[in-house]
């Protein structure tokens, strides 16, 4: 089940986001599907970052138990940036 979980917010989830706004950008405003895409992202943006937090539970979990060590790797700053520019993508899609 937490197999399940974690692909769910880390995979599917951020995927499904990306499609998306591939489609919000490149489809005639006009038709019904964008409508439907329009009113569908703001739900999956709302979710799509559940996996920084589920990775930061596991992080402290770690530490704290003893069970393991962490530190940051240069994977950190791609992962930044990858979050940042998506939301910069979705808020010059969408300005209001």
């Amino acid at each position: 089940m937490l197999a399940v979980i974690v692909a769910l917010f880390s995979v599917v989830f951020p995927l499904a986001k990306l499609v998306g706004m591939t489609f919000e950008a490149t489809a005639s405003a006009d038709g019904k599907a964008a409508g439907v895409v329009a009113r569908l992202l703001p739900i999956l943006g709302k979710w799509s970052m559940m996996d920084v937090m589920l990775v930061a539970l596991v992080i402290f979990a770690a530490k704290t138990s003893g069970m393991a060590e962490a530190f940051t790797q240069p994977g950190l700053w791609f992962y930044a940036g990858s979050a940042v520019l998506t939301g910069l993508v979705q808020m010059r899609l969408r300005p209001h």
